[in-house]
């Protein structure tokens, strides 16, 4: 199975390097996919572990916060992930992987079946897929065996949690470990923990079968979780158990995500108050004076988040979700967001509505204001336009 690279840009090396080779950097990945809409629901969550967390494939209660409009339900499997936020997280990518392929394709296939995904719909958590033939060689999983995947960006200490179907034998990947010369830590909520060193002097692709180097292994949820260090896999774990403190980067994940519905995949920013607009990078021209007319309206978001789901005719929908600190600063900047977007343009002055994604039915849900979208190209564009904060993910005054 060839390599696939589905995002645009970011080369499979650094997201190896944020995802899978841990201590050694820092980054994120996106993508896009192609299957049919009547994918199955996703599968597992918590109910292994714990009967507080609804049945896989449906909603469960978003705990009350005061960022957060109560009650309101979320998506089992997302919820579940967002679980894992800790105090230093930034962003949060997230795909469906069951919703997305419905039943496990032949691993074979796997490789021309994420092509065709990458296509047409997106696939913001791709930290996985981005070195899959490596993957399924040396650890024999790969997309097809997993129900969804949770990427965290933070201050360095990147992180992945892959939760597996029921048909994957997630005990054998324990013996796998310990053969190949892994430390056995002591459980932490019923994760156990493995670690192997890497030479930072020799290649990583040099130093044999381990390219994960600090995993938690959870068998009770059917999870595993890769982790930059020892540390982030604890923080991960101890934040799962404890649940999201009020206004914590955790809480205002499950706002933005009530807002979302269920999606098939979603991307969402928890980082409150910074002014961030037109991120810029290389190859990328100023935003011209049209591109930012209107910005000085806007209020500041404490966090924004995009659902990619199907649409009833077969198409992709998007909802674009942005969470304020309160419920009238949410109201006010309904008017002029809507405007904004409305008569907006890219950075290269072509018109956002038409080009990229147009929004529509704005509305607010307590301290969230939701719009509507329809894409107007590739919803890989639209994932291009989120991480730049180009229009209208802005976030600035």
């Amino acid at each position: 199975m060839a390599d696939v690279d589905i995002r645009g840009g970011i080369t499979p090396l650094a997201i190896i390097a944020a995802l899978l080779f841990a201590a050694c950097g820092s980054g994120t990945s996106s993508a896009a996919p192609s299957v049919s809409s009547t994918a199955a629901p996703s599968v597992s969550t918590e109910a292994r572990a714990s009967a507080a967390t609804a049945a896989p494939g449906s909603a469960s209660p978003l705990p009350t916060a005061a960022l957060t409009p109560a009650p309101a339900l979320i998506d089992a499997d997302l919820s579940a992930a967002l679980a894992y936020a800790t105090a230093d997280v930034s962003s949060v990518e997230f795909t469906d992987w069951a919703r997305l392929f419905g039943t496990r394709p032949d691993p074979s296939a796997e490789s021309a079946a994420l092509v065709e995904l990458s296509k047409t719909h997106a696939i913001p958590a791709s930290g996985l897929p981005s070195y899959a033939a490596t993957i399924r060689q040396q650890w024999s999983f790969g997309v097809g065996d997993l129900a969804w995947e949770a990427d965290f960006a933070n201050s360095g200490a990147p992180l992945t949690v892959l939760q597996f179907r029921d048909t994957f034998d997630i005990a054998s990947l324990g013996p796998l470990m310990e053969g190949r010369a892994y430390t056995k830590g002591a459980a932490v909520d019923g994760v156990q923990p493995y670690a192997h060193a890497l030479d930072p002097t020799k290649p990583f692709i040099s130093q044999g079968p381990q390219l994960m180097t600090n995993l938690g292994l959870d068998i009770a949820r059917h999870r595993l979780i890769v982790a930059a260090s020892p540390d982030a896999l604890t923080a991960a774990v101890q934040a799962r158990a404890a649940g999201p403190a009020e206004a914590s980067p955790g809480a205002r994940a499950l706002a933005l995500a009530a807002a979302l519905g269920s999606p098939y995949a979603a991307i969402l920013s928890v980082e409150p108050g910074a002014c961030s607009t037109f991120g810029g990078g290389l190859g990328l021209t100023p935003p011209s004076a049209s591109a930012t007319s209107g910005v000085s309206a806007l209020g500041v978001t404490a966090g924004t988040a995009l659902g990619f789901s199907e649409a009833a005719a077969g198409g992709a929908a998007v909802t674009v979700a942005l969470l304020y600190t309160d419920p009238a600063k949410a109201a006010a900047d309904l008017a002029p967001r809507s405007a904004y977007a409305a008569g907006a343009v890219t950075q290269d002055g072509q018109p956002y509505a038409s080009t990229v994604l147009a929004l529509a039915n704005g509305r607010t849900a307590g301290a969230v204001l939701v719009f509507d979208g329809t894409p107007a190209g590739p919803v890989s564009r639209v994932l291009t336009a989120f991480e730049r904060r180009d229009l209208p993910f802005a976030a600035c005054p």
